[in-house]
């Protein structure tokens, strides 16, 4: 069965086109660190609202597939509705995956950004710092694509199953696919979720810290 779900974003084209709208290179002047600062928030924001328009496009795609009646016995809608609210509890921990790797990505930009600034310091020319930063960015957007498309991997396959029609197969248990819960194990489903909620974004910057990067000081 095709896939619909849309492909991610060209990461290290949005990094790149994101650095290149907020030069940080010939920054200079008794305002430096202010201005490192300013630039290094602007380039994560364009990062964050690419990847939070990517994450958008999945969930959306998660909701187009959710199981309509029309053509269907009530048998095979009600199957159909237990195995999407099965996998829209998997697919939920997968889209939280995804955040975390947004997360780490913006992180290692903000730390390569910087790298780059202490150089500056240490008396490195202009090129030198043109090509770690080239360097650094493909490295880290290499890495976060490999665990991008695998997880999208993962989430087509979950879609793509078939609800199950063995008889004797147990509720909620799809076909080939056998119960790992141990006696005394208490469900993955963490307090106050519903099934097929999704985990809210975090809207703090990569750090964690308000108080921004400890930027190098002139």
């Amino acid at each position: 069965m095709a896939s619909n779900i849309p492909s991610p974003s060209v990461t290290e084209t949005v990094v790149r086109n994101a650095e290149d709208r907020h030069p940080t290179l010939r920054l200079k002047g008794k305002d430096y660190v202010k201005k490192c600062e300013e630039a290094n928030n602007r380039i994560l924001e364009e990062i964050k609202k690419a990847m939070d328009a990517n994450l958008d496009e999945l969930k959306t795609f998660v909701k187009s597939k959710k199981p309509t009646p029309e053509k269907k016995t009530d048998e095979e809608y009600k199957r159909e509705m237990e195995k999407f609210k099965h996998d829209l509890t998997i697919i939920s921990g997968l889209l939280k995956e995804q955040g975390i790797f947004n997360k780490e990505l913006m992180n290692n930009v903000t730390d390569y950004l910087l790298e780059t600034w202490q150089m500056r310091q240490k008396g490195a020319t202009e090129e030198e710092m043109k090509s770690f930063k080239e360097v650094k960015r493909r490295e880290n957007c290499a890495i976060y694509e490999k665990k991008a498309q695998d997880l999208r991997k993962r989430l087509e396959q979950q879609l793509q199953q078939q609800p199950a029609q063995h008889p004797g197969q147990q509720s909620g248990q799809h076909l080939g696919q056998q119960s790992i819960q141990h006696p005394g194990q208490q469900s993955a489903q963490h307090p106050g979720q519903h099934a097929g909620q999704y985990p809210q974004q975090s809207s703090t910057y990569p750090n964690g810290n308000d108080s921004g990067p400890a930027y190098p000081k002139k």
